[in-house]
């Protein structure tokens, strides 16, 4: 799968952001129809997580935890709500995601995307 989000770079700090996420397959199977592929909401696994950590010092700012970090779904896909509070000004970091297959006591794939997906916190 590839996972993407929909970020605006850089958010006050002040701000309460919904982040969008783009969840797609790497190879999608191959049909033929007059709408895109491209346009189809695709969703995480019902046990995903989001972590965010700082892009200079690699510091986990966030942790993935099973209460406060499970990502949200409804009929545009998946998503979270973030404060930009708690962060600090002019600072980049990035997002990290978890997905886990199976059950949450017993789970059978544990799946991290790490792909530089940043933000930045300013004034």
């Amino acid at each position: 799968n590839i996972v993407d989000i929909r970020n605006r770079g850089s958010y006050k700090k002040s701000d309460r952001a919904r982040i969008d996420i783009i969840a797609r397959p790497k190879f999608p199977a191959k049909t033929y129809s007059t709408a895109s592929e491209a346009t189809t909401n695709y969703k995480l696994p019902t046990y995903s997580y989001w972590s965010v950590k700082d892009m200079i010092t690699e510091e986990t700012v966030i942790p993935f935890d099973s209460a406060s970090t499970w990502i949200s779904r409804d009929g545009d896909g998946s998503y979270f709500n973030l404060w930009m509070d708690q962060f600090y000004e002019e600072r980049r970091y990035k997002f990290v995601f978890k997905s886990v297959t199976g059950n949450y006591n017993y789970p059978t794939t544990e799946i991290v995307y790490d792909n530089d997906m940043t933000f930045k916190v300013v004034r």
